[in-house]
C-alpha cells in the first residue's frame, strides 16, 4: 500500500492544479503523439491562434482542457464512479465521435513494440464492479488513483482515448481529496509507455505502480 505523499489545503490543491494545467494537458496529449510544443499547447489553452498546428491536435488539446476543467468541478461531487469516467471519455474523445463515452462493444487492437495486444471486449457490469472495488478499497487515495489509471488503461474500456481518460480521472480523484496530482514526466514518457506495454501483456502491476508513485506524483512541500 502506498500512503498519500501530500495533504494539501483545498486552496493549495487548486493553486497546484491551475499552475500545472497546461503541462498536464501537454503530457496527456503525448499518449497520442501530440505534436504541439508546450508553448503551443499553452497558446491553444489560452484560446490563441497558433500557426502550423494540425486541427486535430488543436482539438485534442481543447478536449483535454475541457476534461480537466470537468475534473476540477468534481471537487464537490460525493463520489466518482463509472458514470463519471464515461463522462470524462465523452469529453476527451469529443461528443462528435460515435462511441465517445460508451463502454466499448467491439474489438480493438493495441499496437505494442513487439506484438499487438487485443484486450477482451469489456462487460459494463464487470467494469462497474472493478471500478467500485478499487475506489472502495482500504487504501490511500493516491494508491486508488494510480491503480485506477493503470486498470482503465489496460482494460481499454473505450474505443479511443483510454490513457487520456485514465489520467484525467486519476487526477480528479486526487484533486477531490487534496493529495497532490499525477503526471508522467516528459523525459520518462518513453520508459513509462514501454512498461505500460509490459503491464498490458502480463497484468503485473506492482513495478509500474511503484514507479508512478516514486516519479509521477507531485504536490507542494511544506516549508
Amino acid at each position: 500500500m502506498f500512503e498519500d505523499k501530500y495533504h494539501l489545503s483545498p486552496r493549495d490543491e487548486k493553486l497546484l492544479f491551475g499552475k500545472n494545467l497546461v503541462s498536464m494537458i501537454y503530457l496527456a496529449g503525448k499518449y497520442e503523439n501530440l505534436s504541439t510544443t508546450l508553448l503551443q499547447t499553452k497558446a491553444i489553452v489560452e484560446n490563441l491562434t497558433v500557426d502550423g498546428v494540425k486541427p486535430e491536435d488543436v482539438q485534442t488539446v481543447l478536449n483535454l482542457k475541457a476534461a480537466y476543467q470537468f475534473a476540477m468541478r468534481l471537487h464537490n461531487v460525493a463520489e466518482i464512479d463509472t458514470e463519471t469516467i464515461k463522462q470524462v471519455n465523452l469529453i476527451v474523445q469529443g461528443a462528435g465521435e460515435p462511441d465517445a463515452g460508451q463502454i466499448r462493444t467491439k474489438s480493438v487492437v493495441v499496437g505494442l513494440t513487439n506484438e499487438d495486444y487485443v484486450p477482451p471486449i469489456p462487460v459494463e457490469s464487470n467494469v462497474i464492479q472493478t471500478v467500485n472495488a478499487i475506489l472502495h478499497s482500504e487504501t490511500s487515495v493516491t494508491d486508488k488513483a494510480i491503480t485506477l489509471m493503470l486498470t482503465l488503461s489496460r482494460l481499454q474500456v473505450f474505443t479511443d482515448g483510454n490513457k487520456r481518460t485514465a489520467i484525467v480521472v486519476a487526477n480528479a480523484l486526487m484533486y477531490q481529496a487534496n493529495v497532490g496530482l499525477l503526471a508522467v514526466p516528459e523525459k520518462k514518457m518513453h520508459w513509462y509507455l514501454s512498461q505500460l506495454a509490459k503491464y498490458y501483456k502480463t497484468g503485473r502491476i506492482q513495478v509500474i505502480k511503484q514507479w508512478l508513485y516514486d516519479h509521477a506524483v507531485f504536490g507542494i512541500n511544506e516549508s
